[in-house]
């Protein structure tokens, strides 16, 4: 950090921000951001804070092309410390995520190891759109509206489970009964 203080104030002084952008490493820059993506992503962010972690890579990715054309080093510090303030929020609502929707959770995981997205798509779709709803209003601090979407996702995720469960054993049962036919 102290670092990058450094090379910010070098490139302030000599004036040309493509100058300044292009002796710093991109390493130094980067590698926080980087490091908190990877953890995000490692957590599971995108599926559980999906906001704050679209915000942080929106955020990076224009650090990176502002960095790469050279542009002002303020502009490129100010987006990289946006980015990994939207990654480690990512992270704890991440955490938040995984203790308020434990339940949607594991309803989700039976209904995906089920195949329900492929068996069951329009209840699978449902427990999705519900699902996002709730970690989308956990990450705006709004408890109950998450537990609301929460259960009826969990609805949905179990819902399509079942269905699921049942039309794989209807469809071998037909297929038995057929083969018993010829």
């Amino acid at each position: 950090m102290k670092n990058r203080s450094i090379y910010v104030l070098l490139a302030l002084l000599a004036g040309q921000p493509a100058f300044a952008t292009q002796h710093i490493p991109d390493e130094r820059v980067f590698g926080e951001a980087q490091a908190l993506r990877q953890k995000a992503e490692t957590a599971g962010a995108p599926f559980l804070a999906p906001e704050s972690y679209e915000k942080g890579v929106k955020d990076y990715d224009r650090a990176r092309a502002d960095f790469s054309k050279g542009r002002d080093v303020q502009r490129v510090y100010k987006q990289v410390t946006a980015s990994e303030d939207s990654f480690r929020r990512a992270i704890e609502n991440t955490e938040l995520a995984r203790t308020t929707l434990r339940n949607p959770i594991a309803s989700r995981t039976a209904a995906d190891e089920a195949e329900a997205f492929k068996l069951a798509p329009s209840d699978w779709a449902e427990g999705e759109r519900h699902f996002t709803y709730a970690t989308r209003a956990l990450e705006k601090g709004n408890l109950k509206a998450a537990q609301k979407y929460g259960k009826e996702s969990e609805q949905y995720y179990q819902l399509a489970e079942l269905n699921a469960i049942k039309g794989r054993h209807l469809a071998e049962a037909r297929s038995l009964i057929i083969e018993a036919d010829r």
